[in-house]
């Protein structure tokens, strides 16, 4: 069961990444290879899953880097075995702070002009994540809610493997995504209405060039 209809909007934070990094496999009809890609467990997204896109852009500040999919959970290392233990893995984002932090220490600005807090605040504001976001076209921030739930019971390593290595940006506070596209487990799209219905064997078989407009569609969907 899909969580929202198409069209539906809600209020989220959290991961997402960007059209561009997932057009292969959701033009594809390639659900396992989504799954890799982002570094869901094989068969989650087995029920489906929704396709998001955001509709307004959050605040400077409220979206950081969280490295790739490589980086499971947006932390440094390999996913652990139990919740406790993936908890002690350090974020990307923290690492990758404190190193911009040491580096305009040391070669962008002096103590005697600044105070520290005043230049790292400012930095952290120029350096933001928010400059990679787009609300349409190729690189439009885009969100992959899947049908199935998150297990508690599951261990991180099994449920979040490391992934394929597409970018992946975290929201720390929520906005407005919509929901374009719920995309069956069997392969089937159900779209905005005034849309053709669109299923696993077009997707596969269909000549590139209907997929190319397919996918010039999402990225212009209001």
């Amino acid at each position: 069961m899909f969580k929202y209809n198409v069209g539906d909007r809600d209020s989220l934070g959290g991961f997402f990444t960007t059209f561009n990094s997932l057009a292969i496999p959701i033009i594809g009809g390639d659900n396992a290879k989504l799954e890799s890609w982002l570094g869901f467990h094989p068969g989650r997204l087995a029920d489906g899953f929704t396709v998001m896109f955001l509709q307004e852009m959050p605040a400077v500040g409220d979206v950081v880097l969280a490295g790739t999919t490589l980086n499971s959970g947006g932390r440094v290392g390999p996913p652990a075995s139990t919740e406790a233990e993936d908890r002690m893995r350090p974020f990307v984002s923290a690492e990758r702070r404190a190193a911009r932090h040491a580096e305009f220490d040391r070669y962008r600005i002096s103590p005697q002009v600044i105070a520290k807090g005043k230049a790292w605040s400012d930095f952290d504001a120029l350096s933001n994540a928010v400059d990679l976001i787009q609300l349409r076209g190729t690189d439009r921030a885009t969100k992959i809610v899947p049908a199935i739930d998150h297990d508690t019971k599951m261990p991180p390593n099994e449920q979040y493997p490391v992934g394929g290595g597409v970018t992946q940006l975290v929201l720390t506070q929520p906005v407005i995504w919509k929901a374009a596209v719920n995309i069956a487990g069997n392969g089937d799209w159900e779209l905005p209405a005034g849309w053709p219905p669109v299923d696993r064997e077009f997707l596969q078989k269909d000549p590139s060039l209907i997929k190319r407009r397919v996918r010039v569609a999402l990225e212009n969907m209001a």
